[in-house]
């Protein structure tokens, strides 16, 4: 009984991977701009004042924290 469910179990995981599989042939779709990536957004900040929205600098908000810089990162296996 347990070989068969691990077999239909392999068998279901099989069929649901190569049905949602890329098809390939999207070069040949011209109406396909993108594939396997996240939809476009804007970058929304508020700003402190109106004053700030002439000036069009969104580093000069107190909402907004750069990442850039140094990372450390601990890695644990």
């Amino acid at each position: 009984m347990k070989k068969n469910f691990i077999l239909a179990s392999i068998i279901a995981a099989t069929g649901f991977v190569t049905a949602s599989a890329q098809t390939y042939k999207e070069w040949d779709d011209v109406s396909v701009t993108h594939l396997n990536r996240e939809r476009a957004h804007t970058l929304g900040i508020p700003l402190a004042d109106a004053s700030a929205v002439a000036e069009n600098s969104i580093e000069q908000s107190p909402y907004y924290m750069s990442l850039n810089g140094v990372w450390k990162f601990k890695w644990v296996p």
